[in-house]
């Protein structure tokens, strides 16, 4: 865990924590940093993030956990990130994914990285900015994306689709690059 005060650095604006030995994250860690916009703890062995870990953030734009050793992503673990923009999640054991782990709230939410994870079952919804999505080798068997109307870039890449319903992905109209490679599709439905 971080086990010194942050909470004395009140004006700072980005924190590079990378490739420590930060096991836990817990609520309040980063209490009273309001003008943080940028927070890297990749490359750590994080295992687990408390719920209200990162809710003082209200300034936030970018947040990397690249690299960590987390395997889920909680309900609201991103609550009051209003103005996150982007976010990596990559290189994790991510397996259980939380319908509201990205919620409503993150309107301004633009990228999610959530690459070479071992999710099969992911629901993405009501992220009206999001423009690029890359699920670049999962297991995902499901993939479910609601109310993402401005998602211009969606990587499936190395997954295990096997059937592709264009019911699925109707409501990205606006999605310009898609790539399914490498995954077992044997049916396209229309």
């Amino acid at each position: 865990s971080i086990s010194f005060h942050l909470y004395l650095l009140k004006n700072l604006k980005e924190l590079d924590l990378n490739n420590n030995r930060i096991k836990l994250i817990i609520n309040e860690t980063f209490k009273s940093l309001i003008k943080l916009e940028k927070l890297n703890l990749e490359s750590n062995n994080i295992n687990k993030i408390e719920q209200n870990a990162f809710k003082d953030l209200i300034s936030l734009k970018e947040i990397s956990l690249k690299k960590n050793e987390l395997e889920e992503c909680s309900q609201n673990m991103f609550i009051n990130t209003l103005n996150l923009t982007q976010i990596d999640l990559s290189d994790n054991l991510l397996e259980l994914w939380k319908e509201d782990c990205l919620n409503e709230n993150l309107k301004n939410l633009r990228i999610v990285l959530l690459k070479n994870n071992k999710l099969k079952n992911i629901i993405l919804k009501n992220l009206p900015n999001l423009v690029y999505l890359n699920l670049f080798s999962n297991d995902l068997e499901r993939v479910s994306l609601v109310n993402l109307t401005i998602l211009d870039q969606l990587n499936i890449i190395y997954n295990n689709l096997n059937s592709l319903d264009s019911n699925q992905f109707i409501q990205l109209k606006n999605l310009r690059f898609f790539n399914l490679n490498q995954n077992y599709i044997r049916i396209l439905k229309s």
